[in-house]
């Protein structure tokens, strides 16, 4: 069989950033498609997933761009080998879409890697703060295949309704309620979750705002409660695999608002509002 072949244009559309920074601005304009180097690859993308870190990037607070693309490679540099045009360059299973397995690349396999570090056990309760958003949504997924039981802390309608389809046990809406915590611990068998209990690990996925958070606390809490709090960043290609697998067996749903790329500046402001229910793919081909 014949590897196709494609007519590579001269130009394409993107989304531009202009005035980098807090008051940064988003065009949709023709530019250069890039030629690939001797090691890169070229791909033709077919939908990306909005995350908040695409806002922080545009914001001039993270160095290096997020990326949760999905596409296929027609061109290949020279010293590239391994890749064939019309390929993906991630192994997608078959029966995954590319709606599903988009966002996967990026908010599955960040918040797969988390539970995992977490060293939660089947049964335990974990708590998905912002839980109705992109990663969080895929964390109440994931947790639910994996044998936790989630409870998702957020607001609105919209997110509540989402969550609770996806495994949630229980939404406690942050704005409607004086005491979030004492909701939580009440909605956890009026124990509390597991991730907070003796020994446990709190996993800290999310980036806010520059300057806007601190984690601090009397070090004795720490060592009474012999408690860990962690960072984790993205995961490796094996969590994207088991990622993609836990989608392949139906266990991660289809949680994307779709939109054309001529509405990325306006998704992009609804994101930064607080506004998306779930994730915001994007279409480069609508």
């Amino acid at each position: 069989m014949s590897t196709p072949t494609y007519d590579i244009p001269k130009t394409c559309k993107a989304g531009v950033m202009h005035n980098e920074g807090p008051s940064f601005t988003l065009s949709i304009e023709d530019v250069p498609v890039p030629t690939p180097g001797p090691n890169d690859l070229l791909l033709r993308l077919n939908t990306t997933g909005l995350c908040y870190s695409d806002i922080h990037t545009m914001e001039a607070e993270l160095v290096t761009p997020p990326m949760s693309t999905f596409g296929v490679v027609v061109a290949m540099g020279a010293n590239v080998t391994g890749w064939k045009a019309a390929r993906y360059a991630t192994r997608i299973p078959d029966g995954v879409s590319d709606v599903v397995a988009g966002p996967i690349m990026c908010s599955a396999t960040t918040v797969y890697r988390s539970l995992v570090g977490s060293e939660l056990r089947a049964g335990d309760i974990a708590c998905f703060p912002g839980g109705g958003g992109g990663v969080g949504i895929q964390g109440v997924q994931l947790a639910e295949a994996m044998g936790f039981r989630p409870i998702v802390v957020d607001s609105g309608a919209g997110k509540r309704k989402l969550a609770m389809e996806c495994g949630a046990e229980a939404f406690v809406n942050f704005k409607e309620v004086k005491d979030v915590a004492a909701a939580v611990v009440e909605a956890a068998d009026g124990v509390g979750v597991h991730g907070v209990f003796l020994g446990a690990k709190i996993m800290c996925i999310g980036l806010p705002n520059k300057g806007t958070v601190t984690i601090g606390a009397d070090p004795t809490l720490f060592v009474f409660k012999n408690l860990t709090v962690k960072g984790t960043l993205v995961g490796s290609m094996r969590d994207t695999a088991v990622a993609l697998d836990f989608a392949k067996r139906g266990l991660l749903k289809q949680i994307c608002e779709m939109v054309p790329l001529k509405d990325l500046p306006e998704a992009v402001q609804r994101l930064r509002r607080g506004e998306v229910v779930g994730r915001i793919v994007v279409e480069f081909n609508a």
